[in-house]
């Protein structure tokens, strides 16, 4: 019901934006936003950010998951509701985090360890320490 009630609101906003807005953007900007990536050259990304060696086995991976979804859902094995699209939010979210944060993280952890191998006594030192200590 949420749904129903924020996609009618939406309907009814964009109607009254969409005029002003389109007035306001001067058509050779609208353009130059338009550009987007060759289809060619969108599809190559894609099978490349899928783990495999083989071009076979990506396709063939895409292709398995793509027709195990449709046929999931046309069958009404699974029904897609609010909840997965809330589930789809928060992993597009966590996995954008993640992304960002993976390189600073590294280089904070690398310097600690860094840290840490250098405040870690040698073994050569501490059999020195202990054989001195015995002398006395």
């Amino acid at each position: 019901m949420a749904s129903r009630i924020a996609t009618t609101a939406l309907r009814a906003s964009a109607s009254l934006t969409r005029p002003q807005a389109a007035a306001t953007i001067p058509r050779i900007a609208m353009r130059a936003m338009s550009s987007k990536p060759a289809p060619a050259e969108r599809a190559n990304e894609i099978i490349e950010s899928v783990p495999s060696n083989n071009l076979v086995t990506k396709t063939g991976a895409i292709v398995l998951g793509t027709g195990l979804t449709t046929a999931a859902i046309s069958q009404e094995l699974y029904v897609v509701n609010e909840e997965t699209v809330v589930l789809a939010g928060f992993l597009l979210l966590a996995t954008t985090i993640a992304r960002s944060i993976k390189g600073p993280y590294a280089e904070w952890a690398n310097g600690q360890i860094a840290v840490r191998i250098s405040f870690r006594p040698h073994p050569s030192n501490t059999k020195s320490h202990l054989e001195n200590s015995r002398d006395p």
